[in-house]
C-alpha cells in the first residue's frame, strides 16, 4: 500500500492484490515450513492474548502464544506492472510483475528480494489466476533461499542430501 498501483489495474485492483497475498500465504502454509500470521485472525489471536495474560490459563500457554503470535519476518510485495493489452489476434492479454522483499524483524534489515513477472491470455478470472500463480512463485523463490537443499553427510558411497524445500 505504501506504492501506487499501477493505472492498468483500476477495478481490479482489490482482487488483484487479495488473490497475489493468498496465493503467497497458500504456498508458505502448505509448504510446513512458516506460520503465517494473518490480520483477519486478529481479533481472535487478540481474545486468546488477553486470556493467556489474565493469569487463568496458566504460564506454559503464555509462552506458547507468545512463541506463535510475534512474526519473524515480513514479506511486503511491490506490483510494478499491470497491462491489459490486445495480442496479435486481437485477444486481451494480461501482463503483470510483481516483487516481494522479506524484511526481518529482529536485525531490521531486508533480507532478500525476489521477483516474478507473467503474461496470460484474458479468460475467466484471469487477473486473479495470474495474480495467484504470482504469489505462489514469489513464495517458491523465497522458500528456496531460506531453504536450499544441502549435503548433510558421507557414507561409504551414499551421499545424504536434505529435502529443502521439497524439491526432491
Amino acid at each position: 500500500g505504501s506504492q501506487p498501483l499501477p493505472a492498468a489495474l483500476t477495478s481490479n485492483a482489490q482482487a488483484f492484490t487479495q488473490a497475489l497475498i493468498n496465493g503467497v500465504s497458500d504456498k508458505f502454509v502448505t509448504s510446513a515450513k512458516f506460520a503465517v500470521l494473518d490480520r483477519g485472525q486478529q481479533e481472535a489471536t487478540q481474545q486468546e492474548f488477553s486470556r493467556i495474560t489474565s493469569g487463568s490459563a496458566g504460564v506454559e500457554n503464555y509462552v506458547r502464544l507468545q512463541s506463535k503470535a510475534i512474526a519473524d519476518f515480513l514479506v511486503i510485495m511491490d506490483i510494478s506492472e499491470f497491462t491489459v493489452a490486445p495480442n496479435a489476434l486481437g485477444r486481451q492479454r494480461v501482463r503483470a510483475a510483481a516483487r516481494a522483499m522479506v524484511y526481518d524483524y529482529t536485525s531490521g534489515q531486508i533480507r532478500q528480494v525476489v521477483s516474478t513477472q507473467s503474461s496470460k491470455l484474458m479468460r475467466d478470472n484471469a487477473v486473479a489466476g495470474v495474480a495467484t500463480e504470482m504469489g505462489a512463485e514469489l513464495a517458491e523463490k523465497i522458500l528456496d533461499n531460506v531453504f536450499p537443499p544441502l549435503v548433510v553427510g558421507f557414507e561409504n558411497n551414499t551421499v545424504s542430501v536434505n529435502a529443502g524445500n521439497g524439491q526432491f
